[in-house]
């Protein structure tokens, strides 16, 4: 939906478990060559994150405070709702994530920086010891943001830096509700619960566009069942849902087709002067395209703001990770018998065997159906022992929080 580039698959806290890992492991950083500047991110993020997990409330004794207004409470309810419908209706894994609450006194839970070369759809990385290589850089503080956003233009870069209302730990910390995310519409906040839920569930090392094109099509799919089983299938809040999937359909399908036209003029023989010159054209026409040729086949508002968008790569890759192949997966669901936790059974196998899960879903869409893997369904159980019951209960190494790719933050 339009606020998925609000959400943000993993957190600049997960320094906290980076730092966490090294020193149980006895691993003296400067002896792995990263920089003072760089110890200097890692831990102020680890601090960032350690604010938050010192400065949470119990969802459960928030609600009988007075301290909440009746729409709030009613949100904080229906997170709880939502959750429940995740784990035991689509099978995502059981957690501790969302049963508490933190207060970010109105400013984004956090801010996430990414950069991309000017004639090139090519995402800046950064390397860090144990993390490894990723796409973009997360940060608590905004003004840390900027300073390392006009470094990096200095340098010739597009970059995009942008609040966050949400993230994903993947399991090394318990994730709260954090309150920008309940000042979303109701459909917008249960899409959100499913999305960050399924990167808890699915998740392939080094394939990030996978990642979050995966949980997006889980957070609409997964967000209109729950809605039309709690409110009903015909319900106002339901038919809003389904409306906000349609033009996220129709927006990345748009989104894609210009990707393919710029890359195109950036691999072409041009001088680098040249495609960047021409490429402010293009992007000139995609906003004037937008009210012209796409506005008019959109049910909703959601993404009215692009033409005003100061629109570079760095953005267009941000739009390219959350909604690369959302049709890919529909196919797969549709294939299943529009069983939502079958698809998310399929994406785990698909996601263990280690190669692209992408490649996986299309091989998989053309082998014959009498002989392909088949997920095998179970309903969830309550654990009898305390642990998760999930299609992945286990937990993951630190490597599964690594994105090498293009689409997550430390």
């Amino acid at each position: 939906m339009g606020s998925s580039a609000d959400r943000n698959l993993i957190a600049p806290g997960i320094c906290l478990a980076v730092l966490r890992s090294l020193h149980f492991a006895g691993i003296v950083l400067a002896g792995l060559g990263l920089g003072g500047c760089s110890v200097s991110y890692v831990a102020k993020q680890a601090s960032g994150q350690l604010h938050i997990v010192m400065n949470r409330t119990s969802i459960d004794k928030l609600l009988k405070t007075g301290r909440l207004t009746e729409d709030q409470k009613e949100k904080l309810r229906l997170v709880l709702e939502a959750k429940a419908y995740a784990e035991e209706t689509i099978g995502l894994t059981r957690s501790d994530n969302y049963l508490k609450y933190h207060d970010t006194g109105g400013k984004s839970v956090a801010w996430n920086l990414s950069a991309s070369p000017r004639d090139a759809l090519a995402p800046k990385t950064w390397w860090f010891p144990i993390v490894g290589t990723v796409p973009y850089l997360g940060y608590f503080d905004r003004e840390d943001g900027e300073i390392e956003e006009r470094r990096l233009k200095a340098q010739g870069y597009d970059t995009c830096l942008r609040g966050v209302r949400a993230y994903s730990t993947l399991g090394w910390f318990t994730d709260p509700v954090f309150s920008p995310m309940l000042e979303d519409d109701i459909h917008e906040l249960v899409n959100t619960i499913v999305h960050e839920l399924t990167h808890g569930t699915v998740y392939a090392s080094g394939q990030g566009d996978f990642n979050e094109s995966f949980a997006t099509f889980v957070g609409n799919q997964g967000g209109v069942e729950f809605l039309a089983m709690r409110f009903g299938a015909d319900s106002a809040v339901c038919r809003r849902a389904r409306e906000a999937i349609a033009d996220d359909a129709a927006f990345g399908e748009w989104i894609a087709d210009h990707l393919d036209r710029l890359r195109g003029l950036y691999a072409s023989d041009l001088a680098s002067e040249e495609k960047i010159h021409r490429r402010e054209f293009f992007f000139r026409q995609m906003r004037e395209g937008y009210t012209a040729e796409l506005k008019p086949m959109l049910k909703t508002a959601d993404y009215d703001y692009f033409p005003a968008m100061q629109i570079n790569n760095a953005v267009l890759l941000g739009y390219a990770r959350y909604m690369d192949d959302l049709a890919l997966y529909e196919k797969a669901y549709e294939s299943l018998g529009r069983d939502l936790r079958a698809t998310v059974l399929l994406a785990v196998h698909l996601a263990d065997e280690g190669d692209d899960p992408k490649e996986g879903f299309r091989r998989w869409l053309k082998e014959d159906p009498a002989t392909r893997f088949t997920p095998t369904l179970r309903k969830a159980a309550p654990p009898d022992d305390g642990k998760p019951a999930s299609p992945r209960a286990r937990p993951r190494p630190l490597s599964w929080i690594i994105h090498q790719d293009s689409t997550v933050p430390v």
